[in-house]
């Protein structure tokens, strides 16, 4: 079979990077079946989108070149082009209640994404959504050996502002928390923090953000952008890593046994009272 699917994400780089997930965990069975998609994302994002996606069976384009005379399948979670995605997902829950395992995103993910490989006719189904990419040791071991002081961060912090409203944002209080959290431990943010590591210095982009964290083992992340690159076996379930997932929404939080979700930054000022071993 030689089958050509087109699709496209026109929104955020965390809701883009959670499509290039879906592709990495269906990677083997669409280069088996010989399926091959187009992926059209905003060209703010193309470059980060490019870089994170390790398919030869995906290719990814800016979305002013999109097809308008085929089919093309939106994969954004919230698209109204589908009889099922987010909005339909919470809302048949009752109450949201917070204890529910249904209310799990990673849970979701796997039922959003079942639902458009059973639409797109892909005989394939996603036990759990994380993806396994031998590419995050090499490229780990790259940037270790190119930036020695990023080999033995304490905690990798997401702190760049949520383009969905995740949290209520307060640029002084996480500037605050950073700054003295960092007399304590070896940091290094996503938004830049005056005398902190930031991955912008070093220009890392999602995908180099994702293999330098097999080495961490504390992640303060708000649940935006570059997030998601957590979703891999290097780091889900783990033992000996902690993932504190932030955000003011509880259906946000992951069924991952070492993903702790939080509603807000002040929910982890208990770590400045803690000692160091």
């Amino acid at each position: 079979m030689n089958k050509i699917i087109y699709t496209k994400n026109g929104t955020h780089l965390g809701d883009c990077l959670y499509s290039m997930i879906f592709f990495k965990i269906i990677e083997d069975y669409i280069k088996q079946k010989e399926i091959f998609f187009y992926f059209y994302c905003l060209e703010e994002n193309l470059d980060q989108i490019r870089d994170f996606n390790t398919s030869s069976n995906v290719i990814v384009e800016p979305i002013y070149n999109l097809n308008n005379n085929v089919v093309v399948h939106d994969l954004w979670i919230g698209s109204s082009q589908h009889d099922f995605n987010y909005y339909i997902f919470l809302d048949s829950i009752p109450d949201l209640d917070p204890n529910s395992n249904s209310l799990y995103y990673d849970v979701f993910f796997c039922k959003y994404h079942n639902y458009l490989l059973e639409k797109l006719g892909l005989q394939i189904k996603i036990d759990k959504f994380i993806y396994n990419d031998p590419e995050l040791l090499k490229r780990c071991n790259d940037i270790s050996i190119k930036y020695l002081e990023l080999k033995n961060i304490d905690f990798l912090i997401n702190n760049s502002e949520p383009r969905s409203f995740q949290i209520d944002y307060d640029v002084s209080e996480w500037n605050y928390f950073i700054t003295q959290l960092s007399t304590k431990y070896n940091i290094i943010t996503t938004q830049k923090v005056s005398n902190i590591k930031c991955t912008r210095d070093y220009n890392l982009k999602a995908m180099d953000i994702a293999a330098i964290s097999i080495n961490i083992k504390n992640f303060i992340c708000i649940e935006s952008g570059i997030f998601s690159g957590l979703y891999n076996t290097f780091i889900v379930d783990r033992k000996d890593v902690v993932v504190y997932n932030l955000s003011k929404y509880n259906y946000h939080k992951c069924s991952f046994s070492n993903f702790i979700w939080k509603s807000s930054i002040k929910d982890m000022f208990f770590l400045l009272q803690q000692t160091t071993s």
